[in-house]
Parts: structure tokens; C-alpha cells; sequence
């Protein structure tokens, strides 16, 4: 596969427009960023008040509890930023979002969340663990695999019309190769998770609620 061109330090150095742009995006579609505006969109979409403390209780396991663990691993000086360049920087954040979406979905079973989220914790969960057994050998982008899964998100929110924000996807994979943080296999592979699991969270909740759309209750 050929190499992706990367940012040199010169271009960091003297702020090159493609190195701000590149680190911009990165910024704006983060996994935790993306996250929250798929939580926001959909309780929009699916307008019922029911979603919105239900969304809450996912954010928190989801994103609050892994950006805590992770801020306390970066005070310990195991974890040197929030992007985790190195992959052994990765593994113990990643273990730590597997088990804290494993036990978010116990709770959102035994409490009887609404099923769209019940399908999307589960969900997680199996991506928290693919997601850290490949990183144990190998690093993959997050953000491949968030973006992915949010542009598919919005197709099935807004069909069609959300077709050009496909577009987002190779420009977040340029980002990620241009700033050095993956090269380009693991963007590519970690966009295909993405896709793949947002897919079987539909699927699940198109076997649960039949022509109900996200409203699954």
C-alpha cells in the first residue's frame, strides 16, 4: 500500500496550514466528540423524553469514566497525551473502556434502558474488546473507527441527505496519517470496524423495532 505523506517537523514548527487544518480535525472528531453528537442527533431525532436520561447514563460509563481514567493515567505519567502515539500507551485505557462498557450493559439490561441504547452498549462492549486485543500487536485508529460509524449513524437518521458527510471519512484518515498518530493501514482498518459494528447496532435494533427507525423502546 503506498505511503501517505506526513506532516515534517518543519511544518509544525512553522504552523504549515495543512498541519493546522489536519490537527483541527483531529481535535473535532475525536471518538469522545463524535460520541456525544451521536447521543445528541439521535435523542433529537427520536424526540422522546424517555432517551435523554438514558443517553446520560451511557455518556457516563461511555466517555466521562475513560476520560477520567485517562487523565489519572497521564497525572501517573503512564499515558504522555491524550492522542497515545505509542500503542503500550493504549492498552491499559482501551481494557479499561471494554470493562466499563461490559458493565453498562449489565445495567442497561437488568434496568431496562431503552433498547437503542441497550444495542449500542453492547455494541461497544464488542468493540472495546476487538479494539484492545488488536492493539495489544498492532495500533488502530480510533478515530478511523469513530468517524465511520458516525457518518453511517446519520444515514440512518437522515437517509440520503446525509450521503456528502461520507466524505469525512477519508479526510479524518489524511488527518490522522498527516499528524503521524497511525499510518494509513490503520486507518483504513480501523474505519472498517467502525462500519461494521455501527452496522450491528442498526441490525439489532431493526430485528428488535421493525420499521421503528432509532425510536426503540
Amino acid at each position: 500500500m503506498p505511503k501517505m505523506q506526513t506532516a515534517t517537523t518543519a511544518d509544525r514548527a512553522a504552523g504549515n496550514p495543512l498541519w493546522v487544518i489536519a490537527k483541527a480535525i483531529s481535535v473535532l472528531t475525536s471518538p469522545a466528540v463524535l460520541s456525544f453528537a451521536s447521543m445528541y442527533l439521535m435523542g433529537a431525532e427520536i424526540n422522546d423524553a424517555r432517551f435523554w436520561p438514558w443517553a446520560g447514563v451511557y455518556a457516563s460509563f461511555g466517555f466521562v469514566l475513560p476520560l477520567l481514567y485517562l487523565i489519572y493515567l497521564m497525572r501517573k505519567g503512564e499515558v504522555s497525551n491524550f492522542h497515545m502515539k505509542e500503542r503500550t500507551e493504549r492498552i491499559k485505557p482501551m481494557a479499561f473502556i471494554f470493562i466499563v462498557f461490559s458493565l453498562a450493559s449489565i445495567v442497561m439490561y437488568f434496568m431496562d434502558a431503552p433498547f437503542v441504547i441497550q444495542a449500542f452498549t453492547y455494541v461497544g462492549a464488542l468493540q472495546g474488546l476487538l479494539m484492545l486485543l488488536i492493539t495489544l500487536k498492532w495500533k488502530i485508529s480510533g478515530h478511523g473507527a469513530g468517524i465511520a460509524a458516525f457518518v453511517l449513524l446519520l444515514w440512518a437518521l437522515f437517509g440520503p441527505a446525509a450521503a456528502p458527510f461520507f466524505l469525512l471519512v477519508p479526510l479524518v484518515l489524511w488527518a490522522r496519517v498527516y499528524t503521524d498518530r497511525h499510518d494509513l493501514p490503520q486507518t483504513i482498518i480501523g474505519a472498517v470496524a467502525g462500519f461494521a459494528f455501527m452496522a450491528s447496532a442498526l441490525a439489532l435494533i431493526a430485528a428488535r423495532c421493525p420499521g421503528a427507525g432509532l425510536a426503540c423502546f
